[in-house]
């Protein structure tokens, strides 16, 4: 046996190096066939064997070219099927089992565990939770704490023999830390609050206080909750931790010491005992069902090979057959690994002849998901003690030395209690290039909102810097682009938030993270799913009436209200699927229904998407070419999801209504967004980047709360030292509820006096510092650390506090070695909004709003300018008189006083609906009069620009002397010279004199016409005012023509 660990800092050139052992192994005559390498994906699987092949070829070394395919080589859990499928006899397991993915084996564990409980045990935990405050939230944990618990059993070999145990042990920890159950204090408390809400109540008469009105807020809170039995044990802890005012007297004082006593309450002692025992008591159920339903099906999943592989390396016949054939082992990112994977390792390598492991444990960050990383820190110390080797790759072949030299100066004190310098520190290889390497970005805002916005600003003047980054493909600088920028987010909820402030900006992006499941195109398709298969399925109906017709929940409520009176029977199942208002969707999914049982979901999808016409709505919906491809790519993306089902699904499972199951559990989970084939900017979380890299990399969050592992962090333990011939026993979960619903931290309760806390804590000060370490190394040429002006002095971690330490006004940082690094400090500001149909509204083809209102004072509105407003005129010159006036007819006839606001909402609702939509025949909220009106003024101005592209309902903002303009356009007329302002009017009056006409309403006009001029590459070329009612177009001109741009 010769173990070997390789060293390989971020970009040090790891990939090359697993190629030269392996092409080494071959070239001193190990047969490939005797040669298995395991790998962390199935990209980095392919990406070696791509590159170990070209090697050869280059070399003319063809016949060991053709042979390295014989190589064992893939991610862990291809490899333990290759090696089950030689031993399957030994396993007493059939060759050519099934195997689920991750995926499919998260559905399938979903759905046995929702058949595990009766109900009057899911109503026993929905009592529990709601004591814990979890109900607030809106979501139940007990689900996803069950299944982490399997999933941590599994990973770690731990029986479902040991689960009682484990609660219990759980408990007794948790609540060692609280106190000592004494007394039941709810009647104490309700006698209490019945005394202390009137006289707190009566202090607020006297003298106002908001800290005592939320102090009695809560306490109201608790009475009724204590009264009802249903309260919950934040409220007691609020009232702990919350002051009151002065005002009434030694009440909430009285109330707070009360309170306190939760942690000595009886009650709440049984609780967490009962939660825990619950919990696991349903894992060790579950878990045995799970296996007993695949082995029904005849499926294995990732987790079962890895445990009967662990197993087989027990029996001695299997061990020496394996050492016979397996002469060289390459482990790569072995730091990532789960323990039960980790023990697989460790096995195989005390059988090989040579061993390979290769990897980096400052980049060990998978905690979360499985990895244990003292555990992993153990296996090597155990393996250095028998003479284990360390290779160091000490050369950085990714970013530019400034950069480099600052990554050494930051990480080597900050991994000195862990790791050796020269284990850390790397020598660059690269040149130099100009500019700053690092960068500050301080966002001044004062909350969430403003500080994205000055995010998105500060990425908008990164770019339009125009610095050059180094070329990777020609070896040369070159200007920056938008795909050489990525922003490193902290959880999927600053993706959702970035992401859409960036389109807002109109930022392309590459990716949008996870939310594919929330788009229009996606929610029409599974409501035509869902409708396929329930006929009954209004609220399906209701949302494709939505999406392709424009209804409002008003209209299509009333119209199926209406409907039901008139029908009876199965009649109603049909509604707006046949006759005069038929909906061409509903229609096509009733002529599909008798295929819904025939086909596979992806067959049956793709004939849904055919058949109903899918891509129509899509163009429909938008007119801007980018958005359009995006939704396009985004209805690809949903039939991949299907495939990824049709191909993982257990037998039985694969049929529609699993189908629409199994999607309704990827919401925020697997629904991806898929990468835009254009150049876009990256937003990701720090933990997908790793394996990744960018010229320009923004670290987001990076002042944020770490988490705390204390509660509701699910993790393998050990109580026993390491055996490396047995590294798995001795190991159980520890998992502590956390039953405070919303509220942060217990003040009063210090949890470090648990010894495993204390580990666990330790354990995720150093993970946390590892992920500052992937984020920082991803950077090429430039390093932006984003930071806040309230970003906290007291962080956890060395590396945190050098991170968010801005220098204004220096351009360059001073090493401890006496080297510099070019360094910027920038605060950006918002962008200016770009002018963009506005599609963050309702899903509908038109916006019924009739114009925007309730702006701030700094902002100018041209629908609330009237002629004369002061200051307009010295910003911008006015139109003065009419000019051209072209006749349409028919007219729309004037109402009654009082109606026009409604009439005008209507106008414009029609317009825009039917300028995108003149073909459309089928059922619309509008009057035929209106319609009429509508398709009349249409045709006169397509007639006056053809060839023309309208954009109806526009939303442009720009900035005009220091105010912005917020100007919401009825109608802009793109021809290819230039745009055409086209402005709706409605009146009570009729217009007598087009001149008094142009007059009231010239500076609307003339706002309207500069904030386009701001925004957009072309020129207004013309304003128009529409007067339907009047049947006419009327021309503004200028006394004298405003400048022209350019």
């Amino acid at each position: 046996m010769s173990i070997t660990f390789i060293s390989a800092g971020a970009g040090s050139g790891k990939t090359t190096r697993l190629m030269e052992i392996i092409a080494d192994a071959i070239d001193r005559g190990i047969p490939p066939e005797r040669i298995v390498a395991t790998t962390f994906t199935v990209k980095a699987a392919e990406e070696l064997k791509i590159r170990l092949q070209q090697k050869f070829l280059k070399a003319g070394e063809f016949q060991k070219a053709s042979a390295s395919s014989a190589i064992m080589v893939g991610t862990i859990n291809s490899v333990c099927a290759k090696i089950l499928s030689l031993f399957a006899f030994e396993a007493g397991m059939s060759p050519r089992l099934s195997v689920l993915d991750e995926e499919g084996s998260r559905f399938f564990l979903r759905k046995v565990i929702e058949s595990t409980i009766s109900d009057d045990e899911m109503l026993e935990f929905d009592q529990l939770e709601r004591r814990f405050g979890i109900f607030k939230q809106d979501k139940s944990q007990w689900q996803d704490q069950v299944r982490s618990i399997i999933d941590t059993a599994r990973s770690s070999a731990i029986g479902t023999e040991k689960f009682p145990a484990m609660a219990q042990k759980n408990a007794d920890t948790l609540l060692h830390c609280i106190g000592v159950p004494l007394v039941d204090y709810d009647q104490a408390m309700i006698d209490l609050l019945d005394d202390a809400i009137p006289a707190m109540e009566a202090g607020q008469k006297q003298k106002m206080q908001k800290n005592t009105q939320a102090y009695l807020d809560v306490c109201k809170q608790l009475h009724d909750g204590l009264k009802r039995r249903n309260d919950s044990w934040d409220l007691w802890l609020k009232l702990e931790s919350m002051s009151a005012g002065k005002n009434c007297d030694e009440w909430p004082d009285r109330v707070k010491e009360l309170a306190a006593s939760w942690k000595t309450h009886t009650r709440f002692h049984r609780n967490v005992r009962r939660y825990l025992d619950r919990v696991f008591t349903t894992a060790s159920r579950a878990m045995a069902n799970y296996d007993e339903e695949k082995k029904a099906s005849g499926f294995l999943d990732f987790a079962d090979q890895e445990s009967k592989l662990y197993d087989l390396l027990k029996r001695d016949d299997v061990r020496a057959r394996l050492a016979e054939r397996m002469d060289l082992l390459v482990v790569d990112e072995f730091q990532d690994t789960s323990p039960i994977q980790l023990a697989l390792f460790v096995s195989l390598s005390l059988l090989a002849k040579q061993t390979w492991w290769v990897g980096d444990v400052k980049q060990s960050i998978y905690g979360f998901r499985g990895s244990d990383s003292a555990l992993m820190e153990g296996v090597l110390r155990e393996f250095q003690k028998r003479g284990t080797q360390i290779e160091i790759l000490g050369k950085s072949y990714r970013s530019r030395p400034s950069l480099v030299n600052w990554t050494n100066a930051l990480f080597v004190p900050a991994f000195a209690n862990e790791l050796s310098a020269d284990r850390v520190k790397l020598h660059p290889v690269r040149d130099e290039i100009p500019g700053p390497s690092v960068m500050h970005m301080i966002l001044e805002g004062t909350n969430k909102e403003t500080q994205t916005g000055q995010l998105t600003g500060g990425i908008i003047e990164l770019y339009e810097s125009g610095r050059e980054v180094f070329d990777k493909d020609t070896r040369v600088l070159r200007r920056i682009r938008w795909g050489d920028i990525a922003v490193l987010a902290r959880s999927h909820t600053d993706i959702s938030e970035l992401t859409e402030a960036c389109k807002l900006a109109g930022i392309p992006l590459r990716s949008s993270g996870n939310g594919l499941l929330a788009t229009p195109e996606a929610h029409l398709v599974l409501a035509a799913l869902r409708r396929l298969y329930d006929q009954s399925d209004t609220l399906a109906s209701a949302e494709i009436l939505g999406l392709t017709e424009g209804l409002t929940p008003e209209d299509w409520l009333e119209e199926r209200l209406e409907e039901q009176k008139t029908s009876a029977g199965t009649k109603n199942n049909l509604w707006r699927c046949e006759g005069h208002d038929k909906n061409p969707v509903l229609g096509a999914l009733e002529e599909l229904r008798p295929l819904a049982n025939l086909l596979g979901p992806s067959a049956l999808l793709d004939a849904v998407i055919a058949r109903c016409g899918f891509d129509s709505y899509l163009l429909a919906w938008t007119p801007n070419e980018r958005r359009v491809r995006e939704r396009l790519a985004n209805l690809e993306a949903v039939r991949g999801m299907v495939r990824q089902y049709e191909e993982s699904a257990p037998e039985g499972t694969c049929n529609l209504a699993g189908l629409i199951l199994w999607l309704s559990d990827q919401t925020n989970k697997a629904d991806t967004l898929p990468e835009s084939s254009q150049d876009g900017l990256s937003v990701i979380t720090w933990h997908k980047a790793k394996g990744l890299e960018w010229p320009v990399v923004i670290l987001h969050g990076s002042w944020k709360d770490w988490h705390d592992v204390a509660w509701n962090s699910i993790r393998a333990l050990k109580d026993s030292p390491l055996d490396l011939e047995k590294p798995l026993e001795g190991s159980w979960i520890r998992f502590w509820p956390w039953p405070f619903g919303e509220m942060k931290t217990l003040g009063s309760v210090d949890v470090l006096v648990d010894p495993d806390v204390a580990e666990l804590t330790q354990r995720g000060v150093k993970e946390e510092l590892r992920l500052v370490y992937v984020g920082v190394t991803r950077a090429r040429d430039l390093l932006v650390v984003v930071t806040t002006k309230k970003s906290p002095n007291n962080t956890s971690t060395k590396s945190q506090n050098l991170l968010s330490n801005p220098r204004p006004g220096q351009t360059s940082i001073l090493l401890p070695d006496g080297s510099t690094v070019p360094y910027e400090c920038v605060t950006p500001k918002a962008p200016q909004p770009k002018a963009r149909v506005a599609d963050t509204q309702t899903i509908t083809w038109f916006d019924t709003d009739y114009h925007p209102a309730d702006y701030p004072n700094a902002r100018l509105v041209p629908s609330e300018a009237e002629a004369g407003t002061p200051h307009i005129a010295d910003l911008v010159p006015t139109p003065t008189h009419a000019g051209t006036i072209v006749t349409i007819t028919p007219t729309l006839k004037r109402t009654v006083k009082g109606d026009i606001r409604e009439l005008g909402k209507q106008y414009h609702a029609a317009f825009a609906f039917f300028a995108n939509n003149e073909e459309y025949t089928g059922k619309h909220p509008f009057s035929e009069e209106i319609r009429t009106v509508v398709l009349a003024m249409i045709a006169t101005l397509k007639n006056m620009w053809p060839k023309s592209v309208f954009h109806t309902e526009l939303s442009v903002q720009s900035l005009l002397d220091g105010r912005y303009i917020d100007a919401r356009l009825d109608l802009l007329v793109e021809t290819e010279a230039g745009f055409y302002i086209v402005d709706h009017k409605l009146s009570e009056k009729p217009a007598s004199n087009p001149d008094e006409t142009i007059a009231q309403h010239a500076t609307q006009l003339s706002l309207y016409q500069a904030a386009v001029n701001a925004q957009a590459e072309k020129s207004v070329l013309g304003l128009w005012i529409a007067l339907p009612q009047d049947g006419m177009l009327v021309e503004a001109i200028y006394a004298k023509p405003p400048a022209k741009r350019g």
